[in-house]
């Protein structure tokens, strides 16, 4: 999507420039860690029954359903659901 006039992304790239290279590189991460937050939150409401390791298979699926096979994610998710079995089991 680009909605931002263009005057406006060429200052926005300007600005991050700036940046030193370490602040460049936070920013990133913390761009990268809002948008999984975002994801978490929109699967979690629109599945509030889901468990943790439901919801990480979900938001891992959304952001690899490209780079595996339907059969490839079906594997995925079941060890997912096993590995999610064997640490409720589990005594902390």
């Amino acid at each position: 999507m680009t909605d931002t006039p263009l005057n406006i992304q060429k200052k926005q790239v300007e600005i991050f420039l700036s940046k030193s290279p370490k602040e460049r590189a936070s920013l990133g991460f913390e761009m990268i860690q809002f948008g999984y937050e975002v994801l978490k939150q929109r699967i979690r409401s629109e599945n509030p029954k889901y468990t943790k390791y439901q919801i990480a298979f979900e938001i891992f699926r959304q952001l690899h359903q490209k780079d595996f096979t339907k059969i490839e994610l079906e594997t995925i998710e079941f060890a997912f659901r096993k590995n999610s079995l064997s640490l409720q089991s589990q005594v902390f």
